[in-house]
Formats: C-alpha cells, sequence, structure tokens
C-alpha cells in the first residue's frame, strides 16, 4: 500500500469528531469533551467548534484518571477492567450513604480539580496498590456506591468549569467515562447547559467512524 494513501488520527481526535459530527446540534457553538482509560497518551480533552465547524482542541491532559479507576476497581471486584464497569455502576445505587461515604472522600483525595485542570495526587506512586488497600476493609456495594459518587463529583464539576472558560452551552461528551448514564444525567441537569449529546457508542468502538470524519473534515 502506497505510505501516501496512509493518515495516522489521533485518538481523542476521533472521539472528538464522530461526537460532534454524529450530533444533532448545528449552527451553535460546540463544546467537545472527552474522557478515557488513556489513548495517545492523553486522557482528557476540552475542544470547541465554532459556528463555522471549525475544531479547535483548547486543553488535554494524562492527569485525569477517573477511567483508570474505575478500571482498578472493577479489577480488585473480580470483574474484567475496560469490560465489565457497567456492572460496578449498575451495583452503585444499591449502597447506603454510611456505607459509600469513606470509599468515596478516600477515593477524591487522589484527584484535585482546579478550574478544568486535575492534578494527580503526587503522593501515589502506584496506584492500584494505592486503591487496593484504600478498600480492603469495605464491602462491595459500598465500593460501588463510593466509585460512583467519586465520578459524579469530579465530572459535574469538570464540565461546568469548561462551560464557563469557554463561554459555551451546548456540550457533547465521548470516550469511555461517556458510557456512565447516571453523571450523564447529572450533566444534562446542570442548569446553565442548553444541550448535552453524547453519541451511541461513545467507547473506542467510534474511532474508525471518527477517523473518517477527521479525514473528511
Amino acid at each position: 500500500l502506497d505510505k501516501d494513501k496512509i493518515f495516522r488520527i489521533d485518538h481523542h481526535e476521533c472521539h472528538e469528531y464522530y461526537a460532534a459530527c454524529a450530533s444533532p446540534i448545528r449552527n451553535e457553538k460546540i463544546l467537545i469533551l472527552t474522557l478515557d482509560g488513556g489513548g495517545d497518551g492523553l486522557y482528557d480533552t476540552i475542544s470547541t467548534v465554532d459556528v463555522n465547524g471549525n475544531f479547535k482542541r483548547q486543553h488535554s491532559s494524562h492527569d485525569c484518571i477517573i477511567a483508570k479507576i474505575y478500571s482498578i476497581v472493577t479489577l480488585l471486584l473480580g470483574m474484567r477492567p475496560n469490560e465489565e464497569e457497567y456492572k460496578v455502576m449498575g451495583m452503585a445505587p444499591y449502597a447506603k450513604e454510611y456505607k459509600k461515604k469513606r470509599v468515596r472522600e478516600s477515593l477524591k483525595s487522589l484527584l484535585n480539580l482546579e478550574g478544568i485542570v486535575f492534578t494527580r495526587n503526587p503522593e501515589v506512586k502506584d496506584f492500584f496498590f494505592h486503591v487496593k488497600s484504600l478498600l480492603e476493609k469495605d464491602r462491595f456495594d459500598g465500593i460501588a456506591g463510593g466509585l460512583q459518587d467519586f465520578s459524579e463529583y469530579y465530572l459535574v464539576r469538570w464540565v461546568q468549569a469548561a462551560m464557563k472558560e469557554y463561554d459555551c452551552t451546548h456540550v457533547v461528551f465521548a470516550g469511555g467515562v461517556a458510557n456512565n448514564v447516571r453523571a450523564n444525567m447529572l450533566i444534562g441537569q446542570l442548569k446553565n447547559i442548553k444541550k448535552l449529546f453524547v453519541p451511541v457508542g461513545p467507547g473506542d468502538e467510534n474511532l474508525c467512524i471518527g477517523a473518517c470524519y477527521a479525514l473528511m473534515d
């Protein structure tokens, strides 16, 4: 195959183009958010599309480890990471507050969010064993509920900050974390959001479609 026929499209750029191009939102400034367990060295991105359809990557980092923590906990609960996180999410509503509170607060200590910028706790060197030690005395339902609360806490604040930073009320969201329907519901209920679109199959299954959209632009 002739090398000039081969194009490399960034992992998160594929997510961005898939979400934006699949969205029914048109003739509006759009905020595109992606968040997953990692792709091409990044975990989270923030981009915008102006009313003329011009894409611009505004921010990206490799420090938002929400998806990584979710996968670690999935593994610690005896399930397959990057596949069965939905089961953990399904257990979360059954946890009572007193069972999940300690888990939630412990996990929150792993990250910090200032505006749109996530930072990891620099004291934690190995997240797997650190999380394992944090949760070894907790029951499965409290772990699932605390993990879900932790994820929602940071996701809602991140989206709020991004909307404020880029003065945008129309949001599309993709990447593996966009499969978290409970967090999506809370994001959609934010007072200053006008429209939220999460495409079908927001995880890595959309990369091939996103790459096609990106090359067509």
